[in-house]
């Protein structure tokens, strides 16, 4: 399927901070704005997902779901790690393939680390010694993001963690060597998670995020669980979600980029006249998004 590339929206963005809630104009001034964006990050001609029919086995998924901070009265976000690890459940996936760090503390399974730099730290080092060039990796880091005023650089935005400490795009970059599988898939759904998309979607990474990297992100109602936790990863992952409307090129499978474009195009934000607006962001490099799909089968395994 051949890639959807859109332009950026162009419509100066104003943002209006009222009680906790925010207010974007750019709609109203460009009411045909992006849902999404997907951009090739070219650095290098060798596309690895040319082996586009090469099986491999759900065992060979691992799978890292971080709520770095608490839940509050607007997002309940460990609801979005459940409901992750449910998709991810119904794929076939071990439960010793998934690791969780939840700042709520709930015990799902064994491998469970604290929400601290410490325990982000140590979870990928356990999966650095178990995931091999064979394998194929799930992130998904969700609460809130922030970014740093003084700096612009975009490698400064950062998701908070407890205690008032940060893990910026640049650090979780540094952090995340050491993990070094065929491909892997992240996600990442906090304010100004752009930044996350285009500095990690690179190499053998497809990296997907809610919005850009200047702009917060927007979310319906009150204890709110993230669209991407709720539909992009059951599309993806549950094959009971298969409906032949995702399926926009027609092959029974629903890939990474068909499960991105459903996903932003069924965000109820995101109808023309809205004046909350996410602009959905997928980047690669060497992987094609749309070359990697799970079956939908009872023998669970996925397309690469």
């Amino acid at each position: 399927m051949g890639k959807i590339e859109l332009l950026k929206e162009t419509a100066k963005t104003v943002t209006v901070g009222l009680f906790g809630l925010y207010v974007s104009f750019s709609s109203f001034l460009d009411p045909m704005s992006n849902r999404y964006e997907i951009r090739h990050q070219s650095r290098n001609v060798n596309v690895v997902s040319e082996e586009d029919n090469v099986e491999v086995e759900s065992s060979k998924i691992y799978a890292l779901l971080i709520n770095s901070k608490d839940n509050d009265f607007l997002h309940n976000f460990s609801g979005e790690i459940d409901s992750i690890y449910q998709s991810l459940i119904k794929a076939g996936v071990s439960t010793d393939n998934i690791y969780i760090i939840d700042a709520e503390n709930n015990k799902r399974i064994a491998n469970n680390f604290s929400s601290s730099l410490s325990g982000i730290d140590n979870s990928i080092k356990d999966l650095s010694n178990k995931i091999d060039k064979d394998d194929h990796f799930i992130l998904y880091l969700t609460n809130h993001g922030g970014k740093n005023k003084k700096n612009s650089n975009s490698s400064e935005v950062y998701v908070k963690l407890k205690n008032k400490r940060t893990l910026k795009v640049s650090d979780l970059e540094e952090k995340l060597k050491p993990i070094k599988p065929k491909t892997s898939l992240m996600v990442f759904p906090p304010c100004f998670s752009g930044a996350f998309a285009n500095r990690l979607g690179k190499g053998n990474i497809i990296a997907i995020s809610t919005t850009t990297e200047d702009r917060i992100a927007y979310s319906i109602g009150l204890y709110s669980v993230d669209i991407l936790a709720t539909r992009f990863f059951p599309k993806l992952l549950d094959p009971s979600k298969y409906d032949k409307n995702t399926d926009l090129n027609k092959d029974g499978k629903i890939s990474i980029e068909e499960a991105f474009i459903d996903t932003a195009n069924n965000d109820l934000l995101n109808n023309p006249l809205s004046p909350w607006r996410n602009i959905y962001q997928l980047r690669y490099e060497n992987i094609d998004p749309s070359d990697i799909s799970y079956k939908t089968s009872k023998n669970l395994k996925p397309n690469l």
